[in-house]
């Protein structure tokens, strides 16, 4: 463990030997026994925000920084245990697919689990509507919101019907999107455990996080769009008055 200069564990407070695994926070540098990682699921040095989803996802087969050991012959590797073990590797892999407020939405799946419920009001998805679901790559439900929305402005009927039916529409999913999106990190947990090595790095990289671009370009495209509509009667009447 010559290339690192602590050797005590933030966590237990013992000393971490030359042959031992260790983890290595990927935002302080702070090394960890890896037992002691897996307890407590993220960097025990005060004030560090480093967690699981931020410790190596991306370089190594696990989502940690591991010690090469090819001189010492271990009956079993982390890697085999987390792909083994499929308790702790799901623990790993659904906290990396969700990135982004993972605090939030585990213990929110967990809690459909326990109830065996899928309503879950999540307020963000009751607010933004596709906008959100696009944001948390939901993109079937997100294209079907926007497609019905798009559906309902185009009926003949009074406006306030149009925008209480959108309404309703936001509060379906605003009660079902936490579920579809469980449902979502769910499989895409289930793809990247039947994964190995750079293959199931790969995939969590691809399907993990949120995505930022997609929301703001259909949201700059559409409100162009409703200017157009908005205004072009009155730039034709202006266009035929200047030229006549």
């Amino acid at each position: 463990m010559s290339d690192i200069n602590q050797k005590i564990c933030p966590y237990c407070g013992k000393e971490i030997a030359e042959n031992d695994d260790y983890v290595v926070c990927s935002i302080c540098r702070t090394v960890h026994h890896t037992e002691c990682w897996l307890k407590n699921k993220h960097c025990a040095r005060e004030g560090c925000t480093g967690a699981s989803t931020s410790s190596g996802y991306g370089k190594t087969d696990s989502p940690f920084y591991i010690k090469p050991s090819a001189d010492v012959q271990k009956p079993e590797t982390l890697s085999d245990r987390l792909t083994e073990d499929n308790t702790v590797a799901g623990e790993f892999v659904t906290t990396a697919l969700v990135g982004k407020k993972a605090e939030y939405y585990i213990p929110k799946f967990r809690e459909m689990d326990k109830k065996k419920l899928p309503i879950s009001f999540n307020l963000a998805a009751f607010l933004l509507g596709w906008y959100w679901c696009f944001y948390r790559k939901l993109y079937v439900p997100a294209f079907v919101i926007m497609a019905a929305q798009l559906c309902v402005f185009g009926l003949p009927i009074k406006g306030y019907f149009k925008y209480l039916t959108v309404g309703v529409l936001f509060l379906v999913n605003g009660l079902s999107g936490n579920y579809l999106y469980k449902k979502r990190i769910e499989k895409c947990c289930k793809n990247a455990l039947n994964l190995k090595g750079v293959q199931r790095t790969d995939y969590i990289s691809k399907k993990q996080g949120v995505n930022f671009i997609l929301p703001i370009v259909l949201f700059v495209i559409i409100s162009i769009i409703s200017l157009i509509q908005q205004y072009l009667p009155y730039a034709q009447m202006m266009y035929k008055f200047f030229t006549a």
